[in-house]
């Protein structure tokens, strides 16, 4: 989805009716997202047509690795070549990467 907003967008960027005509940079463009979204966000900017698009990335607290995987969002971190600035917390997680019935009622 973020594909496909990325580039509806840069269109508007084109159009002489759109409020966004001649506002967008096409060479500035970044990309953030938090939890989910911040797994979103790493596969926006590493493994979609127009990854290339993006100059620079954030994330605060993006879903774990092992999440990611579990959820069918999968993601390589090792894969950004643009600049990364991430943020997380250093407390207990509120996904401990299990989620069972009692996880959850203990909450």
């Amino acid at each position: 989805m973020t594909s496909l907003t990325l580039d509806y967008v840069l269109s508007l960027n084109e159009k002489q009716d759109s409020v966004f005509n001649n506002k967008i940079s096409h060479i500035n463009i970044g990309n953030l997202g938090f939890s989910q979204g911040g797994a979103g966000a790493i596969r926006a900017v590493t493994e979609l047509e127009n990854s290339n698009r993006y100059k620079t990335i954030f994330t605060g607290s993006a879903a774990y690795a092992k999440l990611a995987k579990n959820m069918g969002w999968e993601y390589d971190a090792s894969k950004i070549k643009i600049l990364y600035f991430m943020t997380a917390g250093t407390g207990k997680s509120d996904d401990s990467g299990k989620c069972g019935k009692n996880d959850l009622m203990k909450r």
